[in-house]
C-alpha cells in the first residue's frame, strides 16, 4: 500500500505531462488551421478585389475578341521591381487565372490564348485576309490593304494592404500584315494603369506609360 501511495504523484506527474503536450498539441493545430483558413481568406479576397477591378479595366482596354489576350499572367520580373519601386506596391503571385479573373461567368473563353494559340490564330487571319475579295479579284473595291492584329498580356494587379489602390500593368501588341502575310509593323507598349476604390469601387486615377517599341 505504502508503495502505491508514493507512486501516485509520479503517476499524477506523467498524466500531467500527457495532457500538457495534447493541449499543446491541439493548440498548434488550431493555430496552423487558422493561419490556413486566413491565406486562403487572403487569396479570395485578392481574387475577389482583382475581378472587381478587371471589369473597370476592361472598359479602358482590351476587347474581348478571339485571341486578343494571354491567358498566362506576365510572369516579367521588370513589372515586380516597377510595381514594387515606383508604386510602393507587392505584385504577389496569382491566387487565380487570367480567365477566372478577367471573364468570371465563362462568356469569353475564346479571347484567351497561350502563344502558341495565338500564333495559330493569326495565321488563319492572315490566310483569311489573302482570300478576301478585294485580294483575288480586281472588280471588287478594294476594303483594306493591312490586317492589324491586338494583343494584351496583364500581369496580375498589385494592391495595397487596404485594398484602396491598385496598380496594373500591361504589355499591349499590335501587329500590321500586309496583302503577302509579312509583318509590315509590330508596335506595342508597357503601360500602368493606377486604380482607386472609393465608395466601394475602383475608379480609374491615372496611368503611365513605361516602354514603347516598334
Amino acid at each position: 500500500m505504502h508503495g502505491l501511495l508514493s507512486a501516485i504523484p509520479k503517476m499524477l506527474a506523467v498524466t500531467t505531462i500527457c495532457l500538457s503536450s495534447a493541449v499543446l498539441h491541439d493548440h498548434l493545430w488550431a493555430t496552423a488551421a487558422a493561419a490556413v483558413e486566413t491565406a486562403q481568406e487572403i487569396e479570395l479576397r485578392r481574387k475577389g478585389e482583382a475581378v472587381s477591378l478587371f471589369e473597370r479595366v476592361m472598359m479602358r482596354n482590351a476587347g474581348l475578341g478571339r485571341c486578343q489576350i494571354s491567358s498566362e499572367w506576365s510572369g516579367n520580373e521588370d513589372y515586380r521591381e516597377l510595381s514594387e519601386k515606383q508604386f510602393g506596391l507587392a505584385l504577389l503571385p496569382p491566387p487565380a487565372t487570367v480567365p477566372e479573373v478577367i471573364d468570371p461567368r465563362g462568356k469569353h473563353r475564346d479571347a484567351f490564348c497561350t502563344s502558341e494559340e495565338f500564333k495559330a490564330h493569326g495565321k488563319k487571319l492572315v490566310a483569311a485576309f489573302r482570300q478576301r475579295p478585294s485580294a483575288t479579284n480586281k472588280r471588287h473595291a478594294p476594303v483594306s490593304r493591312h490586317l492589324t492584329i491586338p494583343s494584351t498580356i496583364f500581369a496580375f494587379p498589385a494592391f495595397d494592404k487596404d485594398y484602396a489602390r491598385a496598380v496594373i500593368i500591361m504589355h499591349q501588341v499590335t501587329g500590321r500584315i500586309d496583302d503577302r502575310g509579312n509583318t509590315e509593323k509590330l508596335e506595342g507598349f508597357v503601360k500602368a494603369e493606377i486604380y482607386v476604390k472609393r465608395e466601394g469601387i475602383w475608379r480609374f486615377e491615372s496611368d503611365e506609360q513605361l516602354y514603347t517599341f516598334n
